[in-house]
């Protein structure tokens, strides 16, 4: 019996242009065939939440959210909210620089996967909180072929 590799949809909405192509790449460099062979990884980015949540695939596996968007109607937490309630079992990570201890708090009452200061530890926290989800994955019943 041949096993099918795992598709792991992963999405990025962050809307500062250089933050955002700097978490694509660092994220397609850990996400990779070379280093979890059976997986497959299929990486979106996005800067516009609206343009996020109209393309959101229901089975997204992971979602990194910047919590401070400069869109006037929609926030980090109005974004979650939305794909929480569209993607079940999504493991959204929240990456923001806000510094409210309530909000972080009510992101993680709310049931965010993990949230991540923007500091100059955040790669390796995304890199860990990424390898957490991938780890709850890993570890779920697989579908053979």
């Amino acid at each position: 019996m041949k096993f099918r590799k795992k598709i792991i949809k992963v999405v990025i909405l962050e809307d500062d242009d250089y933050y955002n192509k700097a978490l694509n790449r660092y994220i397609k460099n850990i996400c990779n065939g070379a280093v979890y062979l059976d997986l497959d990884f299929d990486i979106k980015s996005y800067k516009d939440p609206e343009d996020c949540i109209e393309k959101l695939e229901k089975d997204t596996t992971i979602m990194i959210l910047d919590h401070n968007l400069s869109n006037e109607e929609l926030n980090g937490l109005d974004v979650f909210e939305i794909v929480r309630e569209y993607c079940d079992d999504c493991k959204v990570i929240v990456v923001s620089e806000q510094q409210s201890a309530h909000v972080t708090a009510e992101l993680m009452r709310k049931g965010v996967f993990d949230y991540i200061d923007k500091t100059v530890s955040t790669k390796n926290r995304i890199g860990s909180a990424i390898q957490k989800a991938l780890d709850a994955e890993l570890n779920k019943p697989r579908v053979a072929s």
